[in-house]
């Protein structure tokens, strides 16, 4: 017979399911398991490892368990078999059983006495009693085994058990309560009858008799009850009744008020699991962020996302924007957006801003052209740019831009973007009117910290690209990407000759409709520039001689480590080949700067 208390969340508590595994060693005779069990009390998933030892006609027997709120349960007990024949065996049992609850600063104890009767068939009674010496508490438990079903070779079995227990005295001070009770409840409040106590589902659960409500418990809840008028908080000395408060207090209550007062990790994470319970949060326990952080960037990024541009209002945005600092774009049923000027100057250590203007939703305002931006969104837009000083990396995407647009946007970050290093303007259809105004508007000494340019999918030609390679041979860029752009190889040859002013160190220009008539200028790149280390070129029709040729003269250079040759026309083994080769540029690099990095190292020592 199983001793009581054995998988429970609490000394002498109940099993409504359990599910058990175990191994029996019968040369040592020891057995050893896992389980996991379940009850409808506050902590209802339970699981843990229990062993015994037969010596001599006694056994000895160990478990340790955990709940998944930290409630922490051990047990030792000790049995000895009295009387035994073939069917029947009748024993005595002590017990001593360890429980520590979250939050408490030392753990319960309990002891447990009993006598037990088991049948060779499975069944079984138990009648016991227990003691808890830190509540006065006495119990009477008896518990019933039925085995239901055994297979033949008696490794499975399937057995009913029923517990009843009786409490009979039971004794609490205001020092014996441990806080906080329940973790995972927004709040209680006392009711009229203060036998019962009402929690965040509605449900009414009778107090029980053995546990009056503490004059500490009851301030405490009269505290949660009124605190959105009387916020108290950091006026508790004790942590105990600190921690009580962040784990029972409303979450739906005004957040400036609760930004202000509560800065406790634990709680804006309870925050941010009831709020976005879809969302997954396994990914943030590793972050480094404050989890109050976390809240108010969701939290901005739903305003500005889901307020219609009808409801808008400055005085409720500069509300949020005291509160935190975030920015999420939006969109919404007409073609002026929300205006980002006056978010972004709220901004002033941004360092990131990606940006989309799209159609979310369509509603019954729908009208063609929602998701463009207007005149005044370019010109918001741009003053609010003007006074991001911190901005490092700009990209706006999927955003359908008109030639005009594009000068208002360069001369914005011009103006006030000095350390920019990665400006990415993709899937934005500028065309080259769109090139030459951008261009236009900038100087020799604008974006002289522009390390990446990405213009991807913008519908550039070959135009496009000569304007590009003349304008920007100032830069500092280590990587350029003109990919799914139709530069063709007059523009690609345009692109070359810039890249002998410029140590680029990386090249996309895939899906460029580029064809074989550039085989000789990529030639020459590969023999003689002395920067590139990555040139993406697939999806260009550049046919078998091309690969050929590039096979031959490939192994001059010693710098190149990746080139993307798919779908160019070029077997899968030349391509493999020439694969392998750049894995020897790869590997040889490093060891020189391996070597390097030990010469220097050595000189330090000395």
């Amino acid at each position: 017979m199983e001793l009581d208390g054995i998988g429970t969340s609490n000394p002498g508590g109940i099993n409504n399911v359990r599910l058990q595994t175990l191994k029996t060693f019968d040369k040592h005779n020891l057995t050893i398991g896992a389980f996991l069990s379940g009850n409808h009390y506050q902590y209802p998933l339970v699981f843990g490892i229990f062993s015994k030892f037969h010596c001599k006609g006694y056994t000895i027997s160990t478990q340790c368990s955990r709940t998944l709120h930290n409630y922490l349960n051990g047990l030792f007990a000790v049995e000895k078999i009295m009387y035994k024949s073939d069917k029947h065996a009748v024993g005595i049992d002590g017990m001593l059983a360890r429980a520590k609850e979250p939050y408490s600063k030392s753990p319960f104890y309990g002891f447990n006495l009993g006598i037990n009767y088991n049948h060779s068939r499975g069944h079984g009674i138990r009648v016991s009693t227990s003691y808890i010496p830190d509540v006065n508490c006495v119990t009477v438990n008896t518990s019933f085994k039925l085995n239901i079903w055994t297979s033949s070779n008696k490794a499975t079995a399937l057995d009913f058990t029923l517990n009843i227990s009786q409490h009979l005295t039971a004794n609490l001070s205001a020092s014996d309560i441990i806080l906080p009770r329940r973790l995972h409840d927004k709040s209680l409040a006392v009711s009229n009858d203060q036998h019962n106590i009402v929690v965040n589902d509605g449900r009414q659960h009778q107090q029980r008799p053995n546990q009056p409500e503490s004059l500490r418990h009851l301030a405490l809840d009269a505290i949660i009850a009124n605190w959105n008028d009387n916020p108290i908080f950091e006026e508790l000395t004790r942590q105990e009744d600190r921690n009580y408060i962040l784990a029972h207090l409303d979450t739906q209550l005004p957040l400036e008020l609760l930004s202000e007062r509560i800065r406790d990790d634990f709680f804006w994470r309870r925050c941010c699991q009831q709020r976005w319970k879809a969302h997954h949060h396994s990914n943030c326990l590793s972050q480094t962020q404050p989890w109050i952080s976390i809240y108010m960037q969701r939290h901005l990024q739903e305003f500005i996302e889901c307020v219609e541009t009808c409801d808008y209002e400055q005085e409720q945005t500069q509300a949020i924007l005291d509160i935190y600092k975030c920015l999420k774009p939006a969109a919404d049923g007409r073609n002026d957006h929300i205006p980002l000027d006056f978010i972004l100057s709220n901004l002033p250590e941004l360092q990131t801003l990606r940006l989309s203007y799209a159609t979310k939703t369509v509603g019954s305002n729908f009208c063609l052209g929602s998701n463009t931006l207007s005149q005044k969104d370019i010109i918001t837009l741009s003053r609010g740019l003007s006074q991001c000083h911190e901005l490092v990396v700009f990209c706006l995407h999927s955003t359908k831009l008109a030639s005009y647009q594009l000068s208002f946007l360069a001369r914005a970050l011009d103006k006030g973007c000095h350390k920019l290093t990665t400006l990415s303007i993709t899937h934005g259809a500028m065309r080259d009117a769109g090139i030459k105004e951008f261009l236009s508007a900038c100087n020799k000494e604008s974006f002289n910290t522009l390390e990446v340019l990405d213009l991807t999918d913008n519908r550039i030609t070959s135009e496009g690209a000569y304007i590009l390679s003349r304008t920007i041979k100032g830069l500092s860029l280590r990587k350029l990407i003109l990919r799914m752009n139709p530069i063709e190889s007059d523009g690609v040859a345009a692109i070359f000759s810039l890249l002998r002013d410029l140590s680029i160190e990386t090249l996309d220009i895939s899906c460029c409709s580029i064809s074989p008539t550039i085989t000789k200028l990529f030639m020459q790149l590969i023999i003689q520039n002395k920067f590139l280390v990555s040139i993406d070129i697939s999806n260009n029709n550049l046919g078998e001689e091309f690969g050929m040729q590039l096979f031959k003269i490939i192994g001059f250079n010693k710098v190149l480590h990746h080139l993307d040759l798919r779908n160019t026309g070029l077997k899968l083994d030349l391509r493999n080949k020439m694969r392998d080769i750049l894995k020897g540029n790869k590997a040889k690099n490093e060891t020189y700067f391996k070597a390097i990095l030990e010469k220097y190292s050595k000189k330090d020592m000395n």
